[in-house]
Protein backbone atom coordinates (compact mmCIF):
# COMPACT_ATOMS: atom_id res chain seq x y z
CA UNK A 1 0.00 0.00 0.00
CA UNK A 2 1.36 3.33 -1.02
CA UNK A 3 3.15 5.53 -0.12
CA UNK A 4 4.47 3.50 2.84
CA UNK A 5 5.55 0.54 0.71
CA UNK A 6 7.80 2.61 -1.56
CA UNK A 7 9.27 4.67 1.28
CA UNK A 8 10.07 1.61 3.39
CA UNK A 9 11.60 -0.17 0.40
CA UNK A 10 13.78 2.83 -0.50
CA UNK A 11 15.03 3.06 3.08
CA UNK A 12 16.08 -0.60 3.24
CA UNK A 13 12.97 -2.55 4.24
CA UNK A 14 10.87 -2.85 7.38
CA UNK A 15 13.59 -4.42 9.52
CA UNK A 16 16.10 -1.67 8.75
CA UNK A 17 13.55 1.14 9.12
CA UNK A 18 12.27 -0.27 12.41
CA UNK A 19 15.75 -0.61 13.86
CA UNK A 20 16.82 2.86 12.75
CA UNK A 21 13.76 4.72 14.10
CA UNK A 22 13.20 2.65 17.23
CA UNK A 23 10.03 0.72 16.40
CA UNK A 24 9.21 -2.95 16.00
CA UNK A 25 9.35 -4.50 12.54
CA UNK A 26 5.69 -5.45 12.88
CA UNK A 27 4.71 -1.83 13.48
CA UNK A 28 6.54 -0.64 10.38
CA UNK A 29 5.12 -3.52 8.32
CA UNK A 30 1.59 -2.58 9.35
CA UNK A 31 1.98 0.73 7.57
CA UNK A 32 1.92 -1.28 4.34
CA UNK A 33 -1.19 -3.33 5.19
CA UNK A 34 -4.87 -2.72 4.59
CA UNK A 35 -6.85 -1.28 7.47
CA UNK A 36 -9.00 -4.45 7.55
CA UNK A 37 -5.83 -6.42 8.29
CA UNK A 38 -4.69 -4.13 11.11
CA UNK A 39 -2.71 -1.76 8.90
CA UNK A 40 -2.82 1.91 8.05
CA UNK A 41 -3.69 1.65 4.33
CA UNK A 42 -0.23 2.82 3.35
CA UNK A 43 -0.29 5.89 5.57
CA UNK A 44 2.67 6.54 7.84
CA UNK A 45 1.70 7.97 11.24
CA UNK A 46 2.63 11.65 11.48
CA UNK A 47 4.69 11.07 14.64
CA UNK A 48 7.27 9.12 12.58
CA UNK A 49 7.57 11.32 9.49
CA UNK A 50 10.48 13.43 10.75
CA UNK A 51 12.39 10.30 11.79
CA UNK A 52 11.97 8.92 8.28
CA UNK A 53 13.22 12.16 6.71
CA UNK A 54 16.26 12.03 9.00
CA UNK A 55 16.92 8.41 8.07
CA UNK A 56 16.57 9.24 4.38
CA UNK A 57 19.09 12.07 4.71
CA UNK A 58 21.49 9.75 6.56
CA UNK A 59 21.21 7.17 3.75
CA UNK A 60 21.30 9.72 0.93
CA UNK A 61 17.77 8.87 -0.18
CA UNK A 62 15.59 11.66 -1.48
CA UNK A 63 11.99 11.61 -0.21
CA UNK A 64 9.37 13.80 -1.84
CA UNK A 65 6.96 15.31 0.71
CA UNK A 66 4.08 14.61 -1.66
Amino acid sequence: MEPAKTIIKRLGGPTVVAREIGLSRVTVSRWQAEKEKGGTNGNIPYAHIQKLYSLAAKKGVELDPA
